[in-house]
């Protein structure tokens, strides 16, 4: 919108809900942001004190959308993607999966929550190619996403679109629902897969692409419009870096670089983590391989001091997986411990149980002299469920206080 001098005029920033419940509404809202003509605080169907927060009804450029980050270790923040941010990001998304899979733009699956960056791209991507989304099953009943549900949906989504590429964006946590015959049946109609959010476990990411399943490891955040590093490359006209990378290791924070990163944050300063226009430090540590592969290692934030060397919560995770304690969704926390003032709690999801079950000897047993006596957690238990934010990270911060109030009283 710009005035009789050409020069652009700001509008009341505006609540929007955003929901796969009413998903021709928000459509249209998201339409009108693309075109200038509004600029919007996504929202879901209840109420939060987010509004209040990213100062609704004060100006803003026309055409932005306030991406807010999950706020799965603290308060949220708003990032500032203008339009431009938006397109550049499914239009480099186009070009890299028409490079690697020989596909053309199509029809996409929302089975991510609509108000989330995740959910937002995937309506975005099918409306720039052409096409209405279809939203998942268990949004619209708000029920849990099963491998049933997911089979169905994609039936209905191919039979709605016959002879289009398929395509949608799952998290890891919805990929390890999705083991049946019938659940890779699905997911190998799909011209691509996206996944991201958290990190995948690399034995069902091998299994399934073994079975043409064609599946991307995607990273990114609010801050980039979305997963912006696609299987460990930037995205065209994007770029990774390391800052300040340790001179052994090559461990730094990871920056990113592009047309599709935000403007700055609408709520709180931003100038240490956007220090110039289209670059974002992130609060990830990760290395570059020689043929300059990203490889997230884990939170510059969340090292844990135990016994004198600094831990990653995700590298006790990785070690979890990697020596058969845990297939499934799993999570380290960092916990006060009298013997070594900090200690780690590890869970691991087992939707079979009934209760939380320790299993703190029989993991310590099992890792002994496998691995590093430091990456060894000092408690574990197996619990029916992993609190979740909505986008389908981990709720690090829901965990933790459970683990306290709960397990570790227990």
């Amino acid at each position: 919108m710009r005035n009789l001098e050409g020069m652009t005029t700001a509008i009341p920033l505006h609540a929007a809900t955003i929901s796969a419940t009413n998903l021709p509404a928000s459509i249209d809202t998201l339409r009108q942001v693309m075109q200038g003509d509004l600029s919007i605080l996504p929202l879901p169907t209840t109420s939060s004190n987010l509004p209040a927060l990213m100062r609704v009804g004060e100006p803003i450029e026309p055409g932005c959308l306030i991406a807010c980050t999950s706020g799965s270790t603290g308060t949220p923040k708003g990032a500032i993607l203008h339009r431009s941010n938006l397109l550049a990001s499914i239009t480099a998304t186009e070009t890299y999966l028409r490079e690697t899979f020989g596909t053309k733009p199509g029809a996409w699956l929302l089975p991510l929550p609509a108000h989330h960056i995740a959910g937002l791209q995937v309506i975005l991507r099918s409306l720039h190619a052409g096409f209405a989304p279809i939203a998942a099953s268990h949004l619209l009943a708000d029920a849990p996403f099963t491998a049933e549900s997911f089979a169905a949906d994609t039936a209905t989504l191919r039979k709605t679109y016959p002879h289009t590429p398929l395509y949608t964006s799952l998290v890891p946590a919805q990929l390890l629902r999705l083991t049946s015959p019938e659940a890779i049946a699905a997911l190998r109609s799909y011209a691509a897969i996206l996944v991201g959010g958290a990190a995948s476990n690399p034995e069902l990411i091998h299994s399934l692409r073994a079975q043409d399943v064609h599946l991307t490891l995607t990273y990114g955040s609010s801050e980039t419009s979305g997963g912006m590093v696609y299987d460990g490359h930037a995205l065209p006209g994007g770029s990774v870096s390391i800052s300040e990378p340790d001179p052994t290791t090559g461990l730094g924070r990871v920056t990113l670089s592009g047309p599709m990163v935000a403007r700055g944050y609408r709520n709180v300063d931003s100038t240490a983590v956007f220090p110039s226009p289209g670059t974002f430090l992130t609060s990830d540590l990760g290395v570059l391989s020689a043929d300059a592969t990203l490889s997230i290692r884990g939170r510059a934030d969340g090292a844990v001091n135990i016994g004198g060397y600094k831990v990653l919560l995700e590298d006790v995770e990785k070690m979890a997986r990697e020596h058969g304690v845990s297939r499934g969704l799993t999570c380290a926390l960092e916990v006060d411990d009298e013997r070594f003032g900090q200690g780690v709690v590890l869970l691991i999801e087992e939707a079979a149980a009934d209760a939380p079950q320790e299993i703190t000897q029989q993991v310590r047993d099992q890792l002994r002299e496998k691995v590093e006596r430091h990456l060894i957690p000092q408690h574990a238990w197996e619990v029916p469920e992993i609190p979740l934010t909505g986008p389908g990270k981990i709720d690090r911060q829901r965990a933790k206080s459970w683990v306290e109030t709960t397990l570790l009283r227990g």
